[in-house]
């Protein structure tokens, strides 16, 4: 069977009928988008100040000294956009901007 409850494999039911009826909608959206922007706003604050796993593995294994300045200066580099005073509020914020990016680019990928 499918992945979800009265999903058939294509093969067995008329083309298109199953992706539709299955395909969450956009109240499964509005849901995890409430969820994870509570989730960052409340855990946000938490986040360490050690540097992510990227830069500590380069700077253990010693390759971090040769990295380039970047070509093009990202919107919320460091996880601090430039426009919030706040450390904790700003990392929430980027971290809200990253979820909502990452939703959208998760449903238009999923959607038919």
């Amino acid at each position: 069977m499918g992945g979800q409850a009265g999903c058939l494999p294509h093969g067995e039911i008329p083309a298109g009928t199953c992706r539709e009826s299955c395909a969450p909608g956009p109240r499964l959206l509005g849901y995890g988008l409430l969820i994870s922007l509570g989730l960052v706003v409340f855990v946000a604050p938490f986040a360490g100040p050690w540097p992510d796993g990227l830069e500590a593995a380069a700077k253990s294994l010693g390759f971090a000294k040769q990295a380039a300045a970047p070509l093009i200066k990202g919107p919320v580099s460091e996880y601090r956009p430039p426009f919030i005073g706040s450390i904790a509020a700003a990392t929430a914020v980027a971290g809200d901007i990253g979820a909502i990016l990452a939703l959208i680019g998760a449903f238009s990928w999923i959607k038919p």
